[in-house]
């Protein structure tokens, strides 16, 4: 239900948000900017017959919907009656649409041409706001939709990854320098050292701040992150890296596919429909094993297993492996206790790496931002206290207490979402984004 303006704007102020105008431009540019490079480069074809994710055209026009009927409708600015509305709900929004119909109605959409022309008019007329009337309102509103496209604009690149690996034909004919314009995605020395051993870090509890006190904070944050509240962290061990695919070898070697006192009769239902191969092996679903050698999918070419890159697999998986070899899953309190700490921590990646050359050093810690996002054990559930975006009011209530939370940003984001209390969450069958674990006991 759309709230009164009024009552917006009044609980919008109270956010107290504010941003240096130039730097709010840059954030405008490069965020349509990512938009348009990826999908200058895209096709939009979908393979048939293999329709998990959201068509790539449905989702360029949704967000350009969200712009239009959350971001524009609400701005504080006198000329927004000269912006007509393009983009028809029935088609574009999430929640009034179902993934099955947005197939069904796809010829019905905006084709990509005037998406394009629609996107350049929104990013003229935000660029036009943030020159003439820039209040805390509207900057609140703009970094909301800029949040919200790039948000899809990693949604384009795992999809675009996830559709091309369904596509590979022959690994051998792999060529790196053809790898979806992305040469750094497969780069990868074979000849370092193989963390082979889990090692545990002694983290030492205490108490501290949970979340965002809204009280004293004047940056961007999404409805879920807040309030903040004093929590206590018990002493606990957590991997200095997370999970690698060298140590996941280990769980599909030792028939951690098969035991199925490992999983909820939901979770072992999922694995077993995911990640079984021609060879009747399982395992994570970017995987293959070839003439008994181990390979992973990346944008469509296949190439032998980046052994120190931190494995990716749904959260059952994950909590699966914890089961087999005695350990737990990281907590998010745990996660954002660690994450506090911060030495020399950002979330500025332009492709996935090599636990051995993270920057992140986090209580002895290492990759805790900025690679791959990390599952945490629990479902997601407002702080006590939550009180819903004016504006976004799905963010988060339609999740609540079914998606698993996912804690410190992928290399696929922009680094202002990577920050501590951010909370992703994703429901815990989701084998195509970038997400990985570690382990705790």
């Amino acid at each position: 239900m759309e709230l009164d303006k009024n009552i917006i704007y009044e609980r919008l102020t109270k956010k107290n948000y504010s941003i240096d105008k130039n730097k709010l431009i840059d954030i405008v540019n490069y965020t349509f900017d990512i938009s348009a490079n990826i999908i200058g480069d895209y096709d939009f074809k979908i393979p048939d017959n293999n329709k998990k994710m959201n068509p790539l055209i449905w989702e360029y026009g949704h967000f350009l919907f969200f712009w239009e009927n959350l971001i524009i409708k609400n701005l504080d600015y006198n000329y927004y009656n000269n912006y007509i509305l393009k983009l028809n709900g029935d088609y574009y929004d999430s929640f009034l649409i179902s993934k099955e119909n947005r197939y069904k109605y796809i010829n019905l959409l905006k084709n990509k041409k005037e998406l394009n022309k629609i996107s350049n008019d929104i990013k003229k007329l935000i660029l036009k706001v943030i020159d003439t009337n820039l209040n805390s309102i509207n900057m609140y509103l703009i970094m909301l939709g800029c949040s919200h496209q790039h948000m899809h604009n990693e949604s384009f690149i795992y999809s675009i990854n996830y559709y091309k690996n369904l596509l590979i034909e022959n690994h051998k004919n792999c060529k790196f320098d053809e790898c979806f314009k992305i040469n750094k995605q497969i780069e990868y020395n074979y000849n370092e050292n193989i963390v082979s051993e889990i090692k545990l870090i002694n983290i030492k509890g205490g108490g501290y701040i949970q979340g965002i006190d809204i009280n004293n904070n004047n940056y961007f944050y999404f409805d879920n992150e807040s309030p903040s509240f004093k929590t206590t962290i018990d002493d606990f061990k957590c991997s200095k890296y997370p999970i690698t695919n060298w140590q996941f070898i280990k769980f599909v070697e030792d028939g951690g596919y098969d035991n199925s006192n490992l999983y909820s009769p939901e979770g072992y239902s999922c694995i077993k429909n995911i990640n079984k191969k021609s060879n009747n092996m399982y395992m994570p679903y970017n995987w293959e094993y070839i003439d008994g050698c181990y390979y992973e999918k990346v944008f469509g070419k296949l190439i032998k297993l980046r052994y120190n890159h931190p494995v990716c697999v749904t959260w059952y998986e994950a909590n699966a492996f914890c089961k087999l070899y005695n350990y737990r899953m990281l907590k998010e309190k745990e996660w954002e206790y660690m994450a506090e700490s911060n030495e020399n921590s950002n979330c500025d990646y332009n492709y996935p790496q090599s636990v051995l050359k993270e920057r992140n050093k986090n209580m002895g810690v290492y990759g805790l931002y900025g690679n791959y996002w990390e599952w945490c054990e629990e479902n997601i559930y407002p702080y006590d206290g939550y009180i819903i975006d004016p504006v976004y009011r799905e963010m988060s209530y339609p999740f609540f207490g079914y998606k698993k939370i996912c804690k410190g940003g992928a290399w696929c984001i922009p680094k202002f979402l990577g920050t501590r209390t951010y909370r992703n969450s994703q429901m815990p069958d989701c084998n195509y984004q970038f997400i990985t674990f570690r382990v705790c006991n």
